[in-house]
């Protein structure tokens, strides 16, 4: 019968149609891509001797065999004009042997080779007058990834330079680099920044279908704080601020990008450096250095080549350090590692020494001995759970935990029983006394909440109730700082009630429109005191993180829609049917106790597990103007996909992941026997 089904959902993925090229299935960046970028140091100036000797310094200093191995050339590379067939050619007198041969002498020495390329008119450079020419790749996108794979690239920085269009024209304008490179047949990494004259998009979607890497915010400068929330300039710490609530984007063939290192160029102090350093390696971040690597001194190549942070950075995992605490900025980072250690970062951005604490258990790992291994030094302690340090200003030190076993907090959506929507941070704004509301469930960072202790935390902020709350008083997010106020029960009936208050999270008055506050009452176990815990996002995310090729096929939501709760039993095959899809796009999980079957539909048979994940394959839903800023919104996909991630059909009790497929809106659905187990 699994036999069956699995050659029945092959025939229907024929009548789906073809994969989407997504940048998760291009055999690239499993880890975080270590190299080299001319643009920080250099600009414009750049030529064929300067690559040369940057590649031999790379070499000679060791850097290569650490991981740095792409050598990224950055904007100025090009001659003004096009060939007379319209084909990009190097710059004759800055690259006199063209960028062929300056490809192979890279890879003779063992590393890879990067280039810049814009998808409108001009570069970032041309725009602003630095350059002459308009070389961009619009209108020649397949064209120039044709070229770039005759030449041997294996990294294009690909940088926005544009102010005009919506996020969702950049989708698509990225999306025609993305498919004409993998349309190539050549792995290349795809770098993007959405930021650059197009302030900000970078945090406001995953950009994981879109993209290897992406940038989070405006460009870096060599300062530690600039005072922007994200424009240009940005320091260290404002670019920290902006990407670490970005944690659970990242995974093997996509990775947040904070910006190509500033390590080595001046303007901050030595300890600056090593926190920009620690804190890029433990949120998973590309390591490009920017500095001139061919006369760094000994503190900037001591930073550079610091192995058990680099082992840190590109562990196998691919997990960004995801934060655990916040107190008043002083951040606890966790990044869990692929033999089960914990890397943990304590963040100090103050302005005076701290001592800042957490424990083995806050991070993810359960037991009773421990040992640290402090990544700047190397030293190595044992405790039984406390993980404490003095932290200097505007410092970071590093652990890595091992021993003990480890537990891994899960991301779940809540979702209010008297609505069937989701809480939600609104806007995913993430300041201190933000009141969540209930909002139709999506696939948002905004709306996953992750059990850590008793803490619920989104964002990186924790749920909490104000001091001595009384009944009435609203609900909020703030900096996590383990006060009782912070801390919930998840209560068998369902309701979350607040250990110190003991009061209830409550859907205001019982109302179900999107944007209804959520605040604190007396417990009542009234249908809007009641929340369900569902994982279905959260494995749609590991789904399409996975780059599984099989898809799934889809059933009919007005079925599901009417399903009743029956008795348990075992697993049935899903029913059939032809009809196109009536409402947009979306995931839905069923995640009762008891088995369900669909009742007043004539062409439907059978009964599914609760634990099943349905799709709906159809147009994306139209962008809502309150969910603008929520990150990876369905309403920001382009069209062509559309189809939900979720686990396929299992054997021996064992699951994996499944990608989006493409069809036109027309097509009819086609569901096929098959049962589907989360992880």
């Amino acid at each position: 019968m699994v036999a069956l089904a699995i050659m029945a959902i092959a025939v229907a993925l024929v009548a789906i149609g073809p994969r989407p090229a997504r940048a998760l299935d291009n055999g690239v960046a499993r880890t975080p891509p270590m190299g080299w970028n001319t643009w920080n140091t250099f600009g414009c100036n750049i030529n064929e001797t300067l690559i040369k000797q940057t590649a031999d310094a790379l070499v000679a200093n060791g850097m290569r065999d650490l991981g740095y191995s792409y050598v990224v050339v950055d904007d100025c590379w090009f001659d003004p004009n096009r060939d007379g067939a319209g084909n990009l050619q190097a710059n004759p007198s800055r690259f006199p042997s063209g960028m062929r041969a300056l490809g192979d002498y890279l890879h003779a020495r063992g590393l890879k080779f990067g280039i810049y390329q814009v998808p409108g008119a001009k570069t970032c450079a041309q725009a602003t007058g630095g350059y002459p020419g308009a070389t961009g790749s619009r209108g020649h996108e397949v064209q120039d990834a044709n070229q770039f794979a005759a030449w041997g690239v294996d990294y294009l920085k690909y940088d926005y330079c544009d102010g005009s269009g919506t996020i969702n024209d950049q989708v698509a304008t990225f999306a025609k680099m993305r498919d004409a490179l993998r349309a190539t047949g050549r792995p290349i990494v795809l770098s993007i920044n959405s930021n650059s004259f197009h302030c900000c998009t970078g945090p406001q979607r995953n950009w994981t279908d879109v993209a290897n890497m992406w940038r989070t915010t405006e460009d870096i400068t060599n300062r530690w704080d600039t005072g922007n929330t994200n424009g240009y300039p940005m320091g260290v710490k404002n670019i920290i601020d902006v990407t670490v609530p970005l944690a659970s984007y990242a995974g093997p063939g996509g990775f947040t990008d904070p910006d190509m290192m500033v390590v080595g160029r001046g303007g901050m102090t030595d300890t600056e450096m090593r926190t920009h350093f620690a804190m890029w390696a433990v949120m998973a971040a590309p390591l490009i250095a920017g500095n001139d690597v061919r006369s760094m001194d000994s503190a900037t190549s001591t930073i550079l080549k610091n192995s058990r942070l680099i082992a840190i950075n590109q562990d196998s995992l691919g997990r960004q350090g995801a934060q655990v605490a916040n107190d008043s900025g002083r951040r606890v980072l966790a990044k869990p590692l692929a033999n089960g250690d914990v890397a943990v970062a304590l963040y100090n951005p103050g302005s005076g020494t701290a001592t800042m604490t957490t424990s083995a258990a806050a991070v993810g790992k359960s037991g009773s001995s421990f040992t640290l291994t402090e990544a700047w030094t190397g030293a190595v302690t044992t405790t039984s759970g406390t993980i404490s340090a003095a932290v200097p200003a505007h410092g970071t030190v590093v652990f890595r935990v091992s021993g003990g076993g480890t537990t891994t907090p899960t991301a779940n959506t809540l979702v209010s029983s008297s609505s069937g929507r989701c809480l939600d941070v609104p806007n995913s704004t993430t300041a201190n006394g933000t009141q969540p509301v209930i909002w139709d469930c999506g696939t948002g960072a905004n709306q996953r909440w992750t059990v850590s202790g008793q803490t619920l935390q989104s964002l990186g902020k924790c749920l909490d109730a104000p001091v001595n709350a009384t009944a009435g008083a609203k609900a909020q997010i703030w900096d996590c700082n383990g006060g009782a106020n912070q801390q919930w029960t998840l209560q068998a009936d369902g309701t979350i009630r607040g250990n110190q208050s003991g009061l209830c999270l409550d859907v205001d008055r019982n109302l179900t429109t999107n944007g209804t506050l959520v605040l604190l009452w007396t417990c009542t176990g009234a249908a809007n005191q009641i929340w369900t815990r569902r994982r279905a996002f959260e494995v749609a995310s590991r789904s399409q993180r996975a780059g599984d090729r099989t898809a799934v096929a889809s059933s009919n939501p007005p079925a599901m829609a009417a399903m009743q709760p029956a008795t348990s039993g075992a697993v049935a095959p899903m029913w059939s049917t032809n009809r196109p899809p009536p409402i947009a796009a979306r995931a839905i999980a069923i995640w009762n106790t008891v088995t369900v079957t669909p009742p007043n539909c004539s062409r439907c048979s059978g009964s599914v597990r609760p634990a099943q994940v349905w799709a709906v394959v159809g147009t994306p839903p139209k962008p809502n103007p309150h969910r603008a800023a929520a990150m990876n919104s369905p309403a920001r996909v382009p069209p062509v996909r559309t189809m939900a991630s979720m686990p396929r059909p299992t054997k021996a009790g064992k699951s994996s992941a499944a990608t989006r497929r493409t069809r036109s809106a027309s097509t009819p659905l086609t569901a096929v026997p098959a049962t589907f187990a989360i992880p």
